[in-house]
């Protein structure tokens, strides 16, 4: 007796299957296609590029009352992009950072008529990566601790006074009432901090 004997013949609620095996063209473009998707789909992610008129100022102010170096670099966005009074974004960085990374924050922001002013904060920048590679864990553990936590929102305050007094040239630009603070890492801990965070 044949073993398909006890099969059900196929009736039309069952069509009979069709070839779907895939061709190395039909892979091909499958694959392209889902490339060019998964590039498109993170462009509207990537900051644009900075206009040719953007400004970049660095500063190296010194807080007097702690002797403490403040560096910051701020990025002014183009005459063509602004209107009327400017917002501004302070941002403080990742522990090892400095006031020169995340500039495609910077530049993207100064392309959408944003100003940024990005505080470093001497004593847990990128001063912990020289050195004795033996001691980085504990100039980590040091940049980490309570006090400069607290050292880095003075930074972010003295900052921002600054770029806000009156002999600044910049200050009567920035909208007073468009100031936000952001970070990264580290410098998000700061930020909580300085938003009232214990």
């Amino acid at each position: 007796m044949p073993i398909t004997a006890d099969v059900p013949q196929r009736t039309d609620a069952f069509p009979a299957p069709t070839n779907r095996s895939l061709s190395r063209r039909r892979f091909g473009t499958m694959a392209l296609a889902s490339g060019a998707a998964a590039w498109l789909s993170s462009l509207s992610a990537q900051a644009l590029p900075a206009s040719e008129e953007a400004r970049v100022i660095d500063f190296e102010w010194v807080d007097p009352t702690r002797d403490r170096a403040v560096p910051a670099r701020l990025y002014w966005p183009a005459s063509a992009t602004r209107k009327g009074p400017v917002p501004l974004i302070v941002f403080s960085h990742g522990l090892g950072g400095s006031r020169k990374g995340y500039s495609y924050l910077g530049e993207g922001w100064s392309a959408r008529g944003i100003a940024s002013l990005h505080i470093q904060h001497v004593g847990s920048d990128q001063t912990l990566w020289e050195g004795n590679p033996i001691l980085l864990l504990d100039r980590l553990d040091g940049a980490a601790d309570e006090q400069e936590a607290i050292e880095r929102t003075r930074d972010v305050s003295f900052g921002l006074d600054r770029l806000l007094h009156r002999d600044n040239p910049f200050q009567a630009a920035i909208d007073r009432k468009r100031v936000v603070a952001a970070g990264h890492s580290y410098g998000a801990n700061t930020t909580l901090i300085l938003t009232g965070a214990r």
